[in-house]
């Protein structure tokens, strides 16, 4: 299922929060598209929290690097931006 970003791809929070909300409907991300658009897939509904990091936030310039310290700090990488500038966690919502 392909939807439109209802936000500028600069309003993260926004961002996030919205795609948060997707999930808790079952929609869950699988890539950016044209910048304007996101593709998800249907499951179960479930909470969980998603995070949009700009590539360059934690001094990581190697992909694989910057995905084990994510997956370390308990984040699953889900996709980045066609331009490679901003790449998107999901995690577990914890209380």
């Amino acid at each position: 299922m392909l939807k439109t970003i209802p936000y500028y791809f600069y309003q993260v929070d926004a961002i996030e929060s919205w795609l948060d909300e997707q999930a808790q409907k079952g929609l869950f991300l699988l890539e950016t598209r044209l910048g304007t658009a996101m593709s998800f897939r249907k499951e179960t509904p479930r909470a969980v929290r998603y995070r949009i990091d700009v590539k360059r936030s934690i001094g990581y310039t190697d992909e694989k690097a910057r995905i084990a310290a994510y997956r370390e700090m308990g984040w699953e990488y889900v996709c980045r931006t066609k331009d490679g500038i901003f790449y998107i966690w999901r995690g577990d919502k914890t209380a």
